[in-house]
């Protein structure tokens, strides 16, 4: 946030010791660069809807949460993008098939290439699981630690996880794949032509975020039709939406609480719409069929400083 002792104000900033107060500079007893920020601004954005009123409470405000809420009126939450060049399946040069919504043949290619190119066995009608994330308690991995292995020895599944992060979950998937060496893949460390491998290649995407404000790894894996399983939080909320089989309607799957049975729970309820293949091909279809581009998002952004400007118009005329 930008925290530093009160004499800053005069020795770095250059600025009268008035200004340390709380209606600019100080917050909690120190200078803080982006609360003053946040009370000099225009407009403020931030990337989900979810997630602006989030920030409004003290679980998530970082201390902020009052100064939030007094802007609140001027507090926007924008859905961040992907670049739909860079991650499409139709045209990914990192996978090995092709495909899209219209033909989704080519998604099976990249999960036998991905299983042999992982040592994975190559079994028929066997799901199989991946995350693509930092290896961070925020990334919801307690919860992952605590069922991992229920979900292994219970269900006929097969897991892979790319990242790198907190030594505590690396040493854990290390763990894991010795444990589960038939169904279950670690690579710590991080590879971008891997990385697109997983997303085209895996029929679910799991990402269980303590918190998250907005999330890139769950609108990459839409684009690729690798089903999302999430805790609405954040822009997972706002991105993901939980499969309804009377209407055809959702995503993915979610859960709310913060809670290791949800996540399993949740997980196993994936798996058996997994084998209802037509229901799974609608599933995967929703995905692929969303719009979360720049091109989206740039147009809300567009309207706030056209607005911002307009009002700057009106008060100087």
């Amino acid at each position: 946030q930008g925290m530093f002792p009160p004499d800053v104000t005069h020795d770095l900033l250059g600025l009268d010791m008035d200004h340390f107060h709380y209606e600019r500079l100080e917050c909690n007893g120190f200078v803080n660069f982006m609360k003053a920020g946040i009370i000099a601004a225009d407009h403020i954005t931030t990337v989900s809807p979810t997630y602006r009123n989030e920030i409004l409470t003290p679980y998530y405000g970082e201390r902020l949460e009052r100064v939030l809420q007094y802007r609140e009126a001027d507090l926007t939450g924008i859905l961040n993008g992907i670049d739909e060049v860079f991650y499409q399946p139709k045209h990914d040069p990192y996978i090995e098939a092709h495909y899209d919504s219209k033909r989704l043949s080519g998604k099976e290619i990249n999960k036998t290439k991905l299983r042999q190119k992982m040592g994975l066995p190559e079994t028929e009608n066997v799901p199989l699981i991946s995350m693509v994330t930092r290896l961070t308690k925020q990334k919801g991995l307690d919860l992952v630690r605590r069922i991992l292995h229920e979900v292994l020895e219970e269900h006929d599944v097969q897991f892979i996880v790319l990242g790198t992060g907190e030594r505590e979950f690396e040493d854990y998937f290390r763990y894991a794949e010795f444990a589960f060496h038939d169904k279950c893949r670690a690579y710590i460390g991080f590879d971008e032509a891997l990385a697109h491998h997983i997303y085209a290649g895996s029929d679910m995407f799991l990402m269980p975020s303590k918190f998250e404000p907005c999330g890139l790894g769950q609108l990459i894996a839409l684009q690729y039709g690798t089903i999302p399983i999430v805790r609405e939080t954040g822009g997972l909320h706002d991105t993901v939406s939980s499969y309804c089989e009377e209407e055809n309607k959702g995503n993915g799957f979610t859960f709310s609480a913060f809670n290791a049975h949800d996540l399993k729970f949740t997980i196993s309820r994936a798996i058996s719409f997994y084998h209802q293949k037509d229901e799974w091909k609608s599933i995967m279809k929703n995905a692929m069929n969303a719009d979360y581009s720049w091109s989206r998002s740039a147009k809300q952004y567009q309207r706030i400083f056209e607005l911002l400007t307009r009002s700057g118009r009106d008060v100087l005329e």
